[in-house]
């Protein structure tokens, strides 16, 4: 947020959708490997930009501990 301010809030939102949009598509489709291509073009795009893998670690992290957080017990000790 210091270095890029409200345009960085926004855009992480929008990021982070994405990533939500395409783990789900992943689950219904049962590809999880479509997911993993998917995070490793993502993880060069920001990097082309300048933007530390980190940023989408803690994106990931940030949705998992959410997912986490809503499903039932026996579905969330699956997701982590």
């Amino acid at each position: 947020m210091t270095r890029y301010g409200d345009l960085a809030r926004r855009l992480g939102i929008e990021d982070a959708i994405f990533h939500q949009d395409f783990l789900a598509a992943a689950i219904e489709t049962g590809e999880a490997r479509a997911l993993g291509e998917y995070l490793r073009w993502t993880a060069g795009v920001l990097e082309a930009r300048g933007i530390a893998p980190r940023f989408l670690h803690e994106n990931l992290e940030q949705i998992a501990g959410e997912l986490e957080s809503r499903l039932p017990p026996p579905l969330a000790s699956e997701s982590g």
